[in-house]
């Protein structure tokens, strides 16, 4: 954990998976015990920068397989235990997700994934119910693959990228990204 903060880590999320791991959205996900999960938080907790130290987001996987009381049950449990805030997964409606707000004692996390087992949820009606933070997963990587297949599909079929030119940045724009001019200065002053 120290070393998680040296590097500017700002939280770890813990699970209360078995291995192998699963995505929280997909079945067959098996759990440890509570008290298990409890002590892998403990052993966070004790071991971290006490003054400013890394946040524990603890989730629970909980809902498909025990319910959603379990469910509940756990992650107040885990912020008992020294959690920061708790993570509720894969709550199955807006009726869930509302319960989530009400009952979990505590700073809590939503996960928003798009066609995944839980509704998706606006960030205005998230913080309405009581929701700290949410989160979405793959998100950018699932447009940036569309996108790349779109390009591929482009370039296969007409031999050619110039109608998606509009879709990308140009050349200038990406090197911008990488601070370019500041590493050529540097590159200027160490190369003969």
């Amino acid at each position: 954990m120290r070393d998680f903060e040296r590097m500017g880590v700002a939280g770890v999320q813990i699970e209360d998976q078995m291995m192998p791991k699963r995505c929280g959205h997909e079945m067959g996900r098996r759990l440890v015990s509570c008290e298990e999960m409890c002590q892998r938080i403990r052993t966070i907790k004790e071991n971290r920068n006490q003054e400013n130290g890394i946040l524990i987001i603890a989730r629970t996987d909980a809902r498909t397989t025990h319910g959603i009381d379990e469910a509940l049950k756990r992650g107040n449990t885990y912020l008992e235990s020294g959690a920061d805030i708790a993570f509720i997964e894969s709550p199955e409606s807006l009726d869930e997700v509302k319960r989530i707000g009400r009952e979990v004692k505590g700073a809590i996390l939503f996960n928003n994934v798009e066609g995944g087992r839980s509704p998706f949820v606006s960030k205005d009606v998230l913080e309405q119910i009581g929701f700290n933070i949410s989160i979405y997963p793959n998100t950018l990587s699932r447009i940036m693959i569309k996108s790349g297949q779109k390009l591929l599909k482009e370039l296969k079929d007409k031999g050619s990228t110039e109608k998606m030119w509009d879709e990308m940045l140009d050349h200038r724009e990406l090197f911008e990204l990488f601070d370019h001019d500041e590493w050529v200065e540097l590159e200027k002053k160490y190369t003969i």
